[in-house]
């Protein structure tokens, strides 16, 4: 693929935006609830956090006052968030157009004092894709306050989810350990953990989390199923996941770093029945973010492996990732990415690496139009939508 087509598409889809844009006045139910806008709590653009975002997240969407040292909750307004888009992929004679992608209405708020949750209902897959459409509760998590030593505090959290794997439960980082704290469109473009699937996985579990100021902690019990999904399995069958992050200054940059492990043999639910499979898995993160001419600019890296013949790889060799992506904003509206990923899936054919370029224009801080193409020639214009 030749850098020059990719440069003509992006020059096509810079047209188009520039005729189309207006300003969106719609307003999330997050933003609604605490009177903030969303750049508060996000970086460049939604769905990647800032500090603030990662405060907000822990205390289950608590807002923090500095000079009580209390958290104020207030009434959760619900959310709508889609996507639709074109998909040309490679070696198909046929472009497809998903309508939607995914659209998803986000309820919650507070049970009690120590008590939040959030709901996500929708449709989540295109109509193209080979599994076809799938409705109901997608996801849905129950935030236990467990406790406080000094700033740090404990959690207890009940989860499941169609798509987001182990990590639903609490993540903090950018670099797409979960699907939906990514900040490149392009997932399996950067992150080592989509590219292996760990990230953007059905999961069902409990897990105990601790978040301070500058580091969290997540540790989950889990098993590869969601809720609607048969789960007659004992505790001690489910699998273990364990997460740690940290953040630090270095110079003008934030630095996020972070490592995640899966081990532990889970019970598979198939039409023939249950199926145990150990789930090893390692995958190690790093982010870098700062402001370049008080525009966003930020770093991405992450390195993961999977055993052979495991869940996440039925391969008869390791599967490797290695994903690194860097995206920075140009104005206020319209910010660049590229990325690099070097894959070995584990079939003998050895590393194989592709590299991705894309343009993100934001409308106005609920409404985003990302285009993206590779070096694989498969090309993606979508509209992401919150409301």
């Amino acid at each position: 693929m030749k850098f020059v087509q990719l440069s003509q598409y992006a020059i096509l889809v810079l047209f188009s935006v520039f005729i189309l844009s207006e300003q969106a006045s719609a307003l999330p139910g997050f933003s609604r609830q605490t009177g903030m806008s969303c750049a508060s709590c996000h970086y460049a653009s939604y769905p990647a956090l800032n500090k603030a975002g990662r405060e907000f997240a822990a205390s289950g969407y608590k807002i923090h006052s500095d000079d009580k040292k209390e958290y104020f909750t207030t009434s959760f307004t619900p959310s709508f968030v889609g996507k639709v888009g074109y998909l040309r992929r490679q070696g198909e004679s046929y472009d497809s157009f998903d309508w939607p992608t995914k659209a998803s209405l986000f309820l919650g708020g507070e049970l009690a004092d120590d008590v939040s949750y959030l709901l996500e209902l929708g449709v989540f897959g295109a109509a193209s894709d080979t599994g076809g459409q799938v409705d109901g509760l997608l996801s849905s998590k129950f935030q236990f306050h467990a406790g406080q030593w000094g700033d740090t505090r404990f959690s207890i959290i009940p989860f499941s989810t169609i798509d987001q794997g182990p990590s639903y439960a609490m993540e903090l980082m950018n670099t797409g350990v979960r699907s939906t704290n990514n900040t490149i469109a392009a997932k399996t473009g950067y992150s080592a953990s989509q590219q292996l699937g760990i990230a953007n996985s059905r999961a069902t579990g409990l897990a105990l989390t601790a978040v301070g100021e500058s580091y969290f902690v997540t540790y989950a019990n889990w098993q590869s199923g969601w809720w609607v999904d048969d789960h007659t399995q004992l505790i001690s069958q489910c699998a273990h996941y364990v997460r740690v992050g940290g953040f630090s200054r270095f110079s003008a940059w934030e630095l996020g770093y972070g490592a995640q492990t899966l081990f532990h043999r889970v019970s598979n639910h198939t039409c023939s029945g249950h199926v145990s499979e150990d789930t090893w898995g390692t995958i190690l993160d790093l982010q870098l973010q700062s402001r370049e001419r008080s525009m966003p600019l930020g770093i991405y890296a992450s390195l993961g492996t999977i055993p052979a013949n495991t869940y996440f790889n039925p391969a008869a060799k390791d599967e490797i990732a290695l994903g690194i992506g860097v995206k920075g904003a140009i104005s206020k509206q319209l910010s660049l990415y590229a990325s690099m990923m070097d894959y070995d899936d584990g079939t003998g054919s050895g590393m194989q690496g592709t590299e991705t370029v894309g343009l993100e224009y934001r409308f106005g801080e609920q409404i985003k139009l990302e285009f993206y193409r590779d070096t694989d020639a498969n090309t993606v214009i979508q509209l992401y939508m919150a409301m």
